[in-house]
């Protein structure tokens, strides 16, 4: 009988990945996509040092945090566009042509 050791620590990111490719391979399932996919997943977080989900907490709300002031700065700007399409609609229907 074989023995299997029993783990401890919950399993990395990749562990998960390679996983749910497995689940997906011996389902018939697996597909150059998704093999790509978890490719980069793979990769992104062996660059980034991440090994769970608190590294990967860590990396990402940085990220939701710039994400939240760039949509607050382009808020106005949005706010904006449709006054100035209607005034760019109004010049290109004027007859009179302002040249500089």
């Amino acid at each position: 009988m074989e023995k299997r050791s029993i783990r401890t620590e919950p399993p990395t990111l990749a562990d998960v990945i390679e996983g749910i490719l497995t689940r997906q391979q011996q389902a018939g399932k697996a597909t150059i996509h998704n093999l790509e996919t978890a490719a980069q997943c793979l990769n992104f977080l062996t660059e980034n040092g991440i090994k769970d989900m608190a590294g990967l907490d860590g990396k990402f709300k940085p990220m939701i945090g710039e994400q939240k002031d760039i949509r607050e700065d382009l808020k106005p700007i949005e706010w904006r566009l449709p006054t100035l399409n209607n005034h760019s609609s109004i010049c290109n229907n004027c007859p009179f042509k302002i040249m500089i």
